[in-house]
């Protein structure tokens, strides 16, 4: 039920970042003001890039994926993070989640 719960405010979400600002460009990740999601290719700025988003919005619960991948040690670190943040992930309808993703 949460999960459901989750996908259908993932999807209300989306509907803020698809009108997103370049200021609002973190990098790879578009902050919205309820969320962040990580946009993009996984690489060497993504960890710092996520620490920046992070101030941008202390209080997210939830990071939205929607990445072809990229760099699997950085993915594996960025996880590690996500986790210990005891932050949910999203891949909404209609975007995807590839490889190191």
């Amino acid at each position: 039920m949460l999960r459901v719960v989750l996908c259908l405010l993932g999807t209300l979400a989306m509907l803020g970042f698809g009108m997103a600002k370049a200021d609002d460009r973190v990098g790879e990740f578009v902050v919205s003001s309820k969320a962040i999601m990580l946009d993009g290719e996984i690489g060497r700025s993504t960890i710092a890039d996520f620490h920046r988003a992070l101030s941008r919005l202390p209080g997210a619960k939830v990071l939205y994926l929607h990445s072809p991948g990229g760099d699997v040690d950085i993915a594996l670190k960025l996880a590690a993070e996500v986790r210990q943040r005891g932050l949910s992930t999203v891949i909404p309808d209609g975007y995807a989640c590839y490889s190191a993703c």
